[in-house]
């Protein structure tokens, strides 16, 4: 299984934005009961808030809606300026 894939399934969690968030724990456990390994788990959960779709908070994986995802983005690609 590719890494799209897994962001996938992460997404299909969130039933596309219509839960909220979601425990850590429970999340990892999901993904882990569908044939995941954990490490895998760990790379598309940071391939997911990398490309802002989750945001890890207080213990919960949260949804970013995809209107706010390329604001987020803008964000962190940003750079100071360290002339």
């Amino acid at each position: 299984m590719n890494i799209e894939e897994m962001v996938k399934m992460i997404e299909e969690e969130f039933t596309n934005g219509q839960v909220k968030q979601i425990d850590w724990k429970e999340l990892i456990r999901k993904l882990k009961e569908k044939g995941l390994e954990r490490i895998d788990v760990d790379d598309a959960l940071d391939e997911a808030e990398r490309h802002k779709i989750i945001m890890l908070d207080r213990g919960f994986y949260k949804w970013i809606d995809p209107s706010v995802r390329e604001m987020e983005k803008a964000k962190t690609q940003i750079l100071p300026d360290v002339g």
